[in-house]
Order: C-alpha cells, then structure tokens, then sequence
C-alpha cells in the first residue's frame, strides 16, 4: 500500500490543524481588536495543539513518555473549554461581556486545573495497552478537571442555543454560523481524535 494507516493519520491531522489555523488567522486580522476574534484566534490555536498532544499521546509506547503526553492532552483541554465558554459569552460583541469578577474566577480555577493536570494529582500513572492507547490511571483530581473544562461545553453550548433562540434578526445569521461551526468542530473531534483512532488502530493490529 502507498498510504498506510499512520500516513492517512498524519495527513488528516496536518490538514485539519492548517485549516484550523489559517481560518483563525484570517478572523483575527479582520478585525484585531475584536475580542471575539481574539478569542475565536486563541480558541484555533489551544485547538491545534491539543490534537497533536492527543495525536501523539496513543502513539508513544514509553511509560514516560505516555504519561507527559496524557497529563498535556488535560492540560491544553482546560484553557481550550474556558475559551470556548468566553468565546460563546462574548460572541459577536467586540467587547468581552461576562463581568470582570467572573472572568477573574474563571482564569484562577483554570490556572490551578492546568497546574494540577500535570501532577499525580489528576493522572497518578499509565497503563501502556498492546496495540491500543496508554490507559491513564485516574486520581481524585479529575473532579476538578471535570468540573472546570467538562462542565463549560454543555455550558457553553446552553448558553449558544439560548442566545441563538432570543436574538433579533439582525444578529441570528452570525450566531447561526458558530453553532453550525461549533457542530462540526465537536462532530470532527469525537471522529477523527477517537472513532478514526480506534479503527486505524484495528487496522493496524
């Protein structure tokens, strides 16, 4: 075979960051100081690095190693929802909506999440699998991840359709826009970063 399953993985990820990317960049400058193109910018980028966090941690067989990659795929996690819930609140103002108090909040809980995720605190080992991803070892922690990063996206996406129900005509085209967005970008990562996985990874065994 020309393409095997590890090259079909790797394309489909490169092209999925790059596109990811090149849209934030092209939002962000078209209005810089939007803080909902700032925040859409960021969303893209905490994104990218994730996937690949998450591309590479089922593809290492180091216990070391494993447990870096897994601690780093919860740690990038935490900022991605918190931004995702920001993006969500402020869209489209030009303004960042939520109050200065609970954005204040909501950046001290992620700031102690994504220092715990990289201790025993969250992920305490892992368990490497034959032909399959590295199995982290679960500590109390997790509840605090749980509750700070699980929690925002039903949250979030709560709060979407609330907004996208009540707005005026003027403003339901662009927040119909982000949900449909919002659809496909959780659509693809439950495929492509766990559905695809698992089979490529059946495939190969």
């Amino acid at each position: 075979m020309i393409f095997s399953a590890f090259n079909i993985d790797v394309l489909a990820l490169g092209i999925a960051i790059a596109a990811n990317l090149i849209l934030g960049f092209v939002i962000f400058f078209g209005d810089s100081k939007s803080h909902t193109n700032k925040l859409f910018f960021a969303q893209t980028i905490v994104l990218s690095v994730w996937s690949l966090v998450n591309y590479l941690s089922y593809r290492v067989t180091n216990p070391q190693d494993a447990l870096l990659l897994v601690r780093l795929v919860l740690f990038f996690a935490v900022p991605n929802s918190i931004i995702f819930f920001f993006l969500v609140h402020t869209f489209p103002s030009a303004k960042i909506t939520a109050k200065p108090w609970v954005v204040k909040l909501l950046i001290v809980f992620t700031c102690i999440t994504m220092i715990l995720t990289l201790t025993p605190f969250v992920f305490s080992g892992v368990n490497i699998i034959s032909g399959g991803a590295p199995e982290p070892i679960v500590a109390p922690g997790i509840l605090l991840f749980f509750i700070t990063a699980v929690l925002s996206i039903p949250v979030s996406l709560f709060l979407l359709i609330k907004k996208f129900m009540k707005a005026k005509d003027e403003t339901r085209p662009p927040l119909r826009l982000l949900l449909i967005g919002v659809v496909i970008m959780f659509a693809s990562i439950v495929l492509f970063n766990f559905i695809f996985r698992d089979l490529l990874s059946l495939d190969s065994n």
